[in-house]
């Protein structure tokens, strides 16, 4: 059986949106285990490049058009938040502390993607987010379990062992290996494609490009 991981960070648009995408279409991974894996994004990116995106004006202007394109296409709702770039490890950690609760979980990512990227809300005040929320007075306090620093490190650390350089991403295992990654929001296309065996690449050409730049 499968088992899926999808990698995002509160901090990024991309995140959001492709969250959302997995929140509707989570009927067609029904076969399949899905753990939310809430990571640094800072911490990827700085293995793998000197800079992130947005450190980049002409990528940065780009991928803002891009995220409004696919918010505009999926019908999916998307405003600037109250400051970017912002300190999201109070967010990560949080959904880290509920990783055991896996239905208050995906209820608490989906309430801060709303608040941060919807509602415009302070992405460094999770009390004023869990306050707009229904949960339990224990689960807002187990939202703030000290102990999350140290799933959030081993989550981002995870994510570098399979060379995930950013996110949004998925990570495919099978019996406990990995099988394959996809990156970005229009990978989920892709990863459907493959759950249903409708998607196979040349082995042989991957090598030739391997070969090039090894």
């Amino acid at each position: 059986m499968y088992k899926l991981f999808f990698s995002f960070d509160f901090l990024s648009p991309f995140s959001y949106l492709c969250f959302n995408l997995l929140k509707r279409d989570r009927e067609c991974f029904s076969d399949l285990e899905i753990e939310l894996r809430p990571v640094a994004m800072a911490m990827v990116i700085k293995e793998f490049q000197p800079v992130g995106p947005a450190e980049v004006p002409v990528k940065r202007d780009y991928l803002t058009k891009e995220c409004l394109r696919i918010s505009a296409i999926e019908n999916i709702p998307f405003k600037a938040p109250l400051k970017l770039p912002f300190i999201s490890t109070d967010l990560l950690r949080s959904a880290c502390a509920l990783s055991e609760m896996k239905n208050e979980q995906w209820a608490l990512t989906d309430l801060i993607f709303k608040s941060v990227w919807c509602d415009s809300m302070d992405p460094e005040d999770l009390s004023a987010i869990l306050e707009k929320s229904d949960f339990s007075e224990e689960v807002k306090t187990q939202c703030h379990d000290k102990y999350s620093r140290k799933t959030l490190k081993i989550n981002s650390k995870k994510a570098i062992e399979e060379k995930l350089f950013g996110v949004p991403s998925f990570s495919l295992y099978r019996d406990d290996e990995l099988v394959d990654v996809f990156w970005g929001v229009n990978s989920i296309e892709h990863l459907k494609l493959f759950l249903k065996g409708d998607l196979n690449i040349d082995q042989s050409t991957l090598g030739d490009f391997n070969n090039l730049f090894s």
